[in-house]
């Protein structure tokens, strides 16, 4: 932002630089301050990273703003290029996307919609010629098996490296979220100062770790949920492709408690469930559900590992691995809470 500090959307950061300046401590610092006299902020962590800036502008190499041609009503994109084949970079950050206007905004659209049907396993493929020395070194193991072996097909899946996007829509947060007895999702699922949680044996003892991002804090400890009850939570756990997509809301109404789900989808199928999430008033009522999703690859349905990705997300006592055609009774949940929380001795294992 032009002479009102940084645009924090489309940042370069160079990770071990940023370690050992000791970031963690010094935007903590600057929050501290800046929130004494502003009590909020207005954009979240770009006010934070830019009173950060202001009290260590050593920290900063300036690129060129070709590298954020950003479009909104409020910007001046295009002083930041002459001609569009110097653009590197377009951030869509007003709130209206692709109505913003723009003299160029058709270009600019085409171009972004475009890129969303995209395959994105082409870019896995040397697509733009990187280096791949290191890489050649080791030897494929697809290189080894036999194309007219009758197995081939099979064996060769066994090696294949899925792309995961883990949370590709997360759970709602809300307000009163952590008053809901929703072992799997709740607000300390979820956090923005850059910790996560990791699982430890001993009981509500949380080991943390440094990273970025908004991350999942999973905490399993004996018979405790994650928001700090005591008692025995189920997460419903299944596995889907574009054509089951039509069950998802079914089974959200017949099922209340926290779910993990996750869906086999080409690039453009993700954009389209997207869209359809959006306009679902069953799906954007839930606030306890999250939806990863894995992308296509090869002729096989991987549902093993499509399970697996699911299971790993939730921090439940225990999962409720279900077949996305078959729906549960209604009151289901609140059945199965019921009966595990009246049984004595629960582990401290989850159990299917």
């Amino acid at each position: 932002a032009i002479g009102r500090g940084y645009n924090s959307g489309v940042m370069l950061v160079r990770l071990s630089m940023l370690r050992s300046s000791n970031w963690s401590q010094l935007w903590r610092l600057a929050a501290e301050r800046y929130l004494t006299t502003l009590l909020a902020t207005q954009l979240a962590d770009q006010d934070i990273i830019n009173a950060v800036i202001k009290e260590h502008p050593e920290i900063v190499y300036n690129l060129p703003c070709q590298w954020n041609v950003q479009l909104s009503d409020n910007t001046r994109s295009e002083l930041c290029y002459l001609e569009l084949i110097d653009i590197k970079a377009i951030h869509w950050n007003s709130p209206k996307k692709l109505k913003v206007h723009n003299k160029h905004i058709e270009y600019f659209r085409n171009l972004h919609l475009t890129f969303l049907e995209y395959d994105g396993n082409l870019l896995r493929r040397e697509l733009f010629g990187c280096n791949t020395s290191s890489v050649a070194q080791t030897r494929n193991p697809l290189q080894q098996l036999n194309e007219d072996d009758d197995c081939y097909e099979f064996r060769r899946a066994r090696h294949t490296s899925y792309r995961t996007h883990i949370f590709y829509i997360a759970p709602q947060l809300k307000e009163n979220f952590a008053r809901n007895n929703y072992g799997m999702f709740n607000d300390n699922n979820f956090d923005h100062t850059n910790e996560i949680i990791t699982d430890k044996k001993e009981s509500n003892v949380e080991d943390v770790i440094q990273d970025t991002g908004l991350r999942r804090r999973p905490v399993v400890t004996n018979n405790n949920n994650v928001d700090g009850s005591v008692g025995a939570d189920v997460t419903l756990v299944a596995t889907l492709s574009m054509d089951r997509l039509q069950m998802v809301e079914q089974l959200l109404t017949h099922w209340d408690g926290p779910v993990s789900l996750t869906l086999y989808l080409s690039d453009a199928e993700a954009q389209q469930f997207l869209a359809y999430t959006l306009t679902s008033d069953i799906i954007s009522s839930r606030s306890n559900v999250a939806y990863h999703i894995v992308y296509k690859e090869g002729n096989f349905y991987p549902v093993n590992f499509l399970r697996n990705v699911g299971i790993q997300q939730v921090s439940t006592t225990f999962v409720f691995l279900t077949d996305i055609d078959f729906l549960p009774m209604f009151g289901l949940y609140a059945y199965l809470t019921r009966t595990l929380n009246s049984l004595q001795h629960i582990g401290s294992h989850r159990k299917a």
